[in-house]
């Protein structure tokens, strides 16, 4: 199951937040939640950072750094929601300055 919410705006891009869950959002065996942005001129998402059970355990990749570490949390699905809507503009700014 899927759900996209949206964000605050940050430098005046619109950011948005991917919620998956499976079986189900209520409580999933395994999810992922991403902030991304639709670029215009690619007219592709562009992810900025996710909380994913990928790999076998909860992390948070990065994506804004070249070597993308894998942090490891201790949140469920709702609490990287909480966590990635928290520190999105963080992590927006961040890439900005990647891509520079």
């Amino acid at each position: 199951m899927q759900q996209t919410l949206p964000l605050e705006p940050y430098a005046g891009r619109p950011y948005f937040l991917a919620i998956r869950g499976d079986p189900d959002l209520e409580s999933p065996d395994e999810f992922g939640v991403t902030v991304y942005y639709n670029d215009a001129e690619s007219e592709e998402r562009v992810a900025v950072a996710r909380i994913d059970t990928d790999h076998g355990y909860v992390h948070l990749d990065k994506l804004f750094l070249e070597d993308n570490p894998k942090e490891e949390l201790d949140v469920d699905l709702w609490g990287a929601v909480e966590h990635l809507t928290e520190h999105h503009p963080e992590y927006a700014r961040k890439y900005r300055q990647k891509k520079r």
